[in-house]
């Protein structure tokens, strides 16, 4: 997964100390990005499909204060890169599983770095 550089990213995420209190999980993933079908509206009749780009990401699963967590990811590309914020680690994964289909086995925790 060297276009995303998951382990320069992470580095970069634990860099923000005075935001971040621990990353919890992390994980890797293909994903697709782009919709599937076409809005339908009066001018368009028979709607195009427009283009899904598949692509891989870097994910992660942020503690950054007392029920705020967010899940971060990092794809090729801004537009395959993002964060979203919630109030709860269940949260998190759950967003990452409706977005991404990521299972919540699929992630790995990550040790502090006073661990390794």
């Amino acid at each position: 997964m060297s276009r995303t550089n998951p382990e320069g990213w992470i580095e970069q995420i634990r860099g923000r100390t005075k935001v971040v209190t621990s990353i919890l999980k992390v994980a890797e993933w293909t994903a697709e990005f782009g919709e599937h079908t076409a809005s339908p509206s009066r001018e368009v009749l028979n709607p195009e499909p427009s283009p899904v780009r598949r692509a891989e990401l870097a994910l992660a699963i942020i503690e950054e204060g007392p029920r705020r967590y967010s899940l971060e990811w990092r794809g090729p590309t801004d537009d395959t890169s993002g964060r979203s914020s919630h109030t709860s680690l269940a949260e998190a994964i759950a967003a990452a599983d409706e977005s991404f289909g990521i299972p919540a086995d699929a992630w790995a925790d990550l040790p502090s770095p006073e661990q390794q």
